[in-house]
């Protein structure tokens, strides 16, 4: 479905996401595996920080990143790692996609909010 409206509004930019996957991802981190709040904000800036996952200016440091990614979940909650890859992954890699269409109207789109993650 993704990969259609990208074909269908290839300069609709990015999905505007970050604030449900942050809670979802806290929400499976804090209430399934029961990890605490230290080691879930040490895992969140891997992902949603300025540096992290879904600021990845194109595949390559996509690929790199999420080397980082996994290290830091092998250290904190390697049981993620597998809730994860099937209902993240896919979502944020398919987002990257569509920010390498930014070249076709020079607009660049901002899919995130930043540090939504950070406790309030």
């Amino acid at each position: 479905m993704r990969k259609a409206m990208v074909f269908i509004f290839p300069d609709a930019g990015y999905f505007y996401m970050q604030p449900t996957f942050a809670s979802q991802l806290c929400h499976y981190l804090n209430d399934k595996i029961g990890l605490p709040q230290g080691p879930t904000m040490r895992l969140l800036p891997t992902l949603f920080g300025d540096n992290g996952l879904v600021h990845s200016p194109g595949e390559v440091a996509f690929e790199t990143r999420l080397e980082l990614v996994y290290r830091e979940m092998q250290k904190t909650a390697p049981e993620f790692i597998s809730y994860f890859k099937n209902h993240f992954l896919g979502e944020i890699r398919d987002n990257l996609a569509v920010s390498q269409l930014s070249h076709l109207t020079g607009v660049i789109w901002p899919w995130t909010n930043k540090k939504i993650w950070q406790k309030r």
